[in-house]
């Protein structure tokens, strides 16, 4: 589809239209997505590992929530970077322009609640921020020995009320969102000198009035949310490593060795199946009736939630543990592997097939591993995940779109970022207008098409979704690519695309195209009018005239004609002309001579080059008579 002429298109995010596949306004407001920790949000995820945006707030092993067009993710103290101090971050969703920050490390994931946002600190206290500008409302200390990874436990907001665990005590505390008072608690551990009967990175989940959290380790307690008081207990084979996650007939946990299904009447194992588990919390959909759980040596796996102990409905390909909480989004289920270079998977949710994925760099300096330190949040299309060794924040979503009217002139050479000329009349020229208009660059320094996003590799095609940049001229895929000649009234387009995909008749806001109306203005003589028709020898008429011209500059009118026998008349005048902008009402006088001849006279305006006049060719008008007396 391209020339040979090749050109790295970099989208920024400072664009005309963003657009965002799938989901209108949606948030994501807790540790995997809902106060029953399922993992599931009904609208389209992201379709390529394109990077909208990228930030690096320092150590993340926090996962993020979104709330509007803001996300929140927290950071701890670094290694690497010992002067970094930790600290909470909120970025704009479409830009990654950071909004706020506030000092304050956390390892857990956060919670929106309502106006604030609960933060569980590395130091024990339970904060509560103001999401519009991250001034502290409250703080508490919720946890007096939280050891070395605090308050890693996902906050839960539910009826109005936050539930917390805390690891010395292996406890449960809750409180009023108001203003941090504690309404009612439980604990079932002891401090001893750093030891703890708390699990750390779980997270409590509820529904129907039930709370359900793990503590002493091993054990899973359901309490009545309005009274406190317990409902049952029951202790399974090993550490509890996930969140409690909450069907419609039963409710799901993973220890060390055990995939669980558990009654909620009175919390007895309705089945169970081996398995090696992780920290991640299994994803559920429960329309299509699928459990996604990531192992430490089977990569994801697929089962039926009504049977768990049957053979998987899909297993990925890869076998690398999954860590992270995966999560369903539309049709497709995301989840990020924990290993030496770790990856992002975009999976089929129906058969496992591997829409797109994304691996992180390679470990440099002594490090040991590249791995994602949180779990997905998906909201709006797009996919929010932080990774550990990079002190990344990537927001994967769509490519921004942008549409933009161009004016190009004729005779007029555009500099390239690699230093070629290229013709302004051109589909490159066009684009390199266009990223001016719109604000994104053109970058031609690799001698690649393709994206400073990481969207693509050599000429721009990506073998993971077959997706290209591909130029359509006027709706057609272009035949001539970026040296086509561009002329007024033509569209060029260029969209990030798969083989043979057919360019929608409407292009506004569809992601990752750019689309370029183009408007390439001609020398124009307009209205061209005399004030007075009869003139008499020894005075002078007014001619005024409009005027266009591709080029801005300075130029010469000359309005001059002659008669049957050759005797001539002329006026002339000098105006500074902006490119392709019409001038109107442009006075030139024209004298008659006291000798001049009675007669008609044909008149014609024409304009000049000021730098070359007489002597490069005009541009003329329709002539006009005017009658000497």
């Amino acid at each position: 589809m391209f020339p040979k002429t090749a050109l790295r298109l970099s989208l920024l995010i400072m664009m005309v239209l963003i657009m965002v596949q799938g989901c209108t306004a949606a948030d994501y407001l807790t540790f995997h997505g809902d106060a029953r920790r399922t993992g599931y949000v009904p609208d389209a995820g992201p379709l390529s590992e394109n990077i909208r945006w990228s930030a690096s707030p320092g150590w993340i092993d926090a996962s993020p929530v979104v709330a509007g067009d803001r996300v929140y993710i927290a950071t701890i103290a670094d290694w690497n970077h010992p002067e970094a101090v930790p600290a909470v971050f909120c970025y704009n969703t479409t830009t990654g322009v950071e909004v706020w920050t506030y000092a304050a490390g956390s390892q857990s994931g956060l919670t929106i609640a309502d106006d604030l946002l609960i933060v569980g600190g590395t130091d024990g206290y339970l904060c509560a921020l103001d999401t519009a500008d991250g001034s502290l409302v409250w703080s508490v200390q919720a946890d007096e020995n939280p050891g070395f990874f605090g308050l890693s436990s996902s906050p839960l907001f539910y009826d109005g009320l936050l539930y917390v665990l805390t690891p010395s005590d292996g406890g449960l505390h809750v409180y009023s969102p108001a203003d941090g008072s504690e309404v009612w608690s439980v604990a079932f551990g002891a401090w001893d000198a750093g030891w703890t009967d708390a699990t750390y990175y779980t997270a409590p989940a509820a529904a129907d009035g039930v709370v359900y959290f793990p503590s002493n380790l091993t054990t899973l307690f359901a309490y009545d949310t309005a009274t406190g008081s317990e409902l049952w207990n029951i202790t399974l084979d090993g550490t509890i490593k996930s969140a409690p996650v909450i069907g419609t007939a039963s409710l799901f946990a993973t220890t060390e060795a055990t995939l669980y299904e558990l009654s909620f009447a009175d919390g007895s194992i309705c089945a169970t199946r081996t398995i090696a588990g992780t920290i991640g919390t299994p994803a559920l959909d429960e329309t299509a009736g699928l459990l996604y759980v990531g192992t430490g040596d089977e990569g994801l796996i697929c089962l039926d939630a009504t049977d768990i102990t049957a053979p998987p409905v899909w297993q990925s390909a890869t076998t690398a543990e999954i860590a992270s909480s995966p999560v369903i989004a539309g049709d497709y289920v995301y989840a990020g592997t924990s290993e030496e270079q770790s990856t992002l998977y975009a999976f089929s949710a129906a058969d496992g097939t591997v829409l797109w994925s994304y691996i992180l760099p390679a470990p440099e300096g002594g490090n040991w591993a590249s791995f994602w330190g949180s779990s997905p949040a998906v909201a709006d299309g797009t996919l929010f995940i932080g990774a550990e060794y990079t002190n990344t924040l990537f927001a994967f979503g769509p490519g921004a779109a942008a549409e933009a009217t161009v004016v190009l002139h004729e005779g007029t050479e555009v500099a390239l970022t690699d230093g070629t000329l290229v013709n302004e009349t051109t589909a490159a020229g066009a684009l390199h207008a266009a990223a001016a208009a719109c604000g994104f660059t053109v970058d031609t320094s690799t001698g690649a098409w393709g994206s400073s996003l990481n969207l693509l590799g050599d000429m721009g095609y990506d073998g993971v979704t077959g997706r290209y940049w591909q130029q359509f001229d006027n709706g057609e895929a272009s035949m001539v690519g970026i040296d086509q000649p561009a002329r007024d009234g033509d569209t060029f387009t260029f969209w990030y695309s798969g083989w043979g995909d057919i360019l929608p008749a409407e292009t506004t806001g569809l992601p990752d195209c750019v689309t370029i109306h183009v408007s390439v203005p001609e020398d124009d003589i307009g209205a061209f009018t005399i004030a007075d028709t009869g003139a008499a020898p020894g005075c002078s008429f007014l001619a005024r005239l409009n005027v266009t011209k591709a080029e801005a500059g300075w130029y010469v009118i000359v309005v001059s004609g002659v008669d049957a026998e050759g005797n001539s008349l002329c006026g002339l005048a000098t105006v500074e002309l902006e490119a392709g902008t019409e001038k109107t009402g442009i006075p030139v006088y024209v004298q008659v001579p006291l000798n001049a001849a009675a007669g008609e006279y044909e008149l014609f305006a024409a304009v000049y080059t000021f730098d070359t006049f007489p002597y490069t060719k005009p541009v003329t008008s329709e002539g006009i008579i005017c009658t000497v007396q």
